[in-house]
């Protein structure tokens, strides 16, 4: 197994320093939104629940000022949000780094592929378009 690269930054890199936690908790939280269920079975309500109040802390951290915690949480609320999230992915999409536009296009893509949304807004489409 490989660990991605910002993981393994925040492996390596001094405990004193805020920034490798908060990437791992981002990657933490991400990984709510891949849980698998039986065919047929849905989400429990207490699992959506956490999921959603992942979504909301990562859509915080998507505001941060260091574009490598704006990169992992845009990643990481792509697997978690649903609709409701979506002006976090849409300001993320006209962020000044590449890296994390390049995020939210495929987050806002993912919210799709895992139904988190039933369709794309015409801000999505209209935001995908413009990248």
């Amino acid at each position: 197994m490989t660990l991605p690269l910002f993981l393994l930054a925040a492996v390596l890199s001094s405990a004193s320093d805020p920034l490798p936690k908060l990437l791992g908790r981002a990657f933490e939280l991400g990984q709510l939104g891949l849980a698998e269920f039986p065919d047929g079975e849905a989400e429990s309500p207490g699992h959506k629940a956490r999921r959603l109040s992942a979504a909301e802390e990562l859509a915080a951290l998507a505001a941060d000022p260091r574009p490598e915690l704006r990169k992992a949480a845009v990643l990481a609320l792509g697997k978690t949000a649903e609709a409701d999230r979506e002006s976090a992915l849409l300001k993320a999409a006209k962020d000044a780094e590449a890296g994390v536009r390049a995020e939210a296009a495929l987050a806002l893509l993912r919210q799709r592929l895992l139904k988190r949304v039933t369709e794309y807004s015409t801000a999505t489409v209209n935001a995908l378009v413009a990248l």
